[in-house]
């Protein structure tokens, strides 16, 4: 688990506060500022009082998957310990809010799916825009030259499809901010999870 945003998530929840919005968008509007720190696209959103030349340093040299384990985590942190972290604001107690945040550790980890198309999702999706087709489509046009899939079953393509259909076609509303920002570590963590 990466503690990152974690670590910062006193100063999100600031921020939240002072744009008026939930945790989550004040998650990214957090991230945004370490994202784009230092260039012309810098929005600046206020209310978090942080260095932020330095954690945008440290924050742009962590790898995509990283970045994407670092926004799940706080997340989840957000969500599962909600009623206790909203209880320290409340009485203005960051020292408790971070024995909170220093003490929380997330269950263990599902396994990911082990579906053929899941690691090909992504590309998938890729070839739905590019086609100007919808994702089933796409994805029966794929998987005429998908390694591996002619070595399947008819029960276990119909599965692979079942799951297909059930998970990645219905257009989640994280898969495609995920897509929205090119986000592919983040795209499988969210596939993952569903």
């Amino acid at each position: 688990m990466n503690r990152f945003l974690i670590n910062c998530a006193w100063d999100i929840m600031d921020l939240g506060k002072a744009n008026h919005v939930d945790n989550s968008v004040a998650r990214d509007m957090f991230v945004e500022n370490l994202a784009t720190y230092g260039t012309d696209a810098f929005p600046n959103y206020p209310g978090a009082d942080v260095d932020y030349a330095a954690l945008s340093a440290a924050w742009k040299v962590l790898s995509d998957s990283e970045k994407a384990d670092a926004k799940i985590a706080c997340a989840n942190f957000m969500r599962d310990c909600y009623d206790a972290i909203s209880e320290t604001r409340r009485v203005g107690s960051p020292a408790k809010f971070y024995d909170i945040a220093a003490h929380y550790e997330l269950p263990p980890e599902e396994e990911r799916p082990t579906y053929l198309l899941f690691p090909h999702a992504w590309d998938i999706w890729d070839k739905a825009e590019a086609d100007g087709t919808d994702l089933i489509t796409a994805q029966k046009a794929y998987v005429e030259t998908l390694e591996g899939w002619g070595n399947l079953s008819e029960a276990q393509q119909a599965d692979e499809e079942a799951w297909f259909a059930l998970k990645v076609a219905p257009y989640d509303k994280g898969l495609q901010y995920a897509r929205l920002t090119d986000d592919r570590a983040l795209f499988e963590a969210v596939l993952a999870s569903r």
